[in-house]
């Protein structure tokens, strides 16, 4: 989303999106997932981030993925093993230092099935059933 950053168009959308509610948000965000557009997806996520929480209609993060894709899904799963990897070296190293064995082995095995539970593939509703029938008759 920060290629579309100083464009008049986001700069436009982010004025008019300024009084939307929850639901023309999810509205937009809809839209812009949907036809990828990346300056409707950022004003809209810069809307959600002035709203509280509670009243979100969807996460940013859910937008980000539609717009983004397989992208936005590495990029995660790089930054989740990173932190990882950095928490299992601190928990390392200070059992090293005090002679103890780790205290943050529940946070790290929590972290790795997160982790498993990112590289799941995604189930495409769009999906028909042609492939699975090509292939059962290609086997026949």
């Amino acid at each position: 989303m920060r290629q579309s950053l100083g464009s008049e168009r986001r700069s436009r959308l982010i004025e008019q999106l300024a009084a939307s509610g929850p639901a023309e948000l999810a509205s937009l965000g809809a839209l812009a997932g949907s036809t990828k557009d990346h300056e409707l997806g950022a004003a809209v996520c810069s809307r959600l981030s002035q709203l509280d929480r509670a009243q979100r209609p969807f996460a940013a993060q859910d937008l980000a993925g539609a717009l983004m894709g397989v992208e936005y899904r590495e990029v995660n799963r790089a930054i989740m093993e990173a932190d990882r990897l950095t928490l299992e070296a601190l928990s390392e190293d200070g059992a090293f230092e005090t002679g103890q064995t780790p205290k943050r082995a529940l946070k790290l095995a929590l972290m790795k099935r997160e982790e498993a539970e990112f590289d799941e593939p995604v189930e495409d509703d769009d999906k028909d059933d042609t492939d699975t029938h090509e292939t059962e008759t290609e086997e026949d």
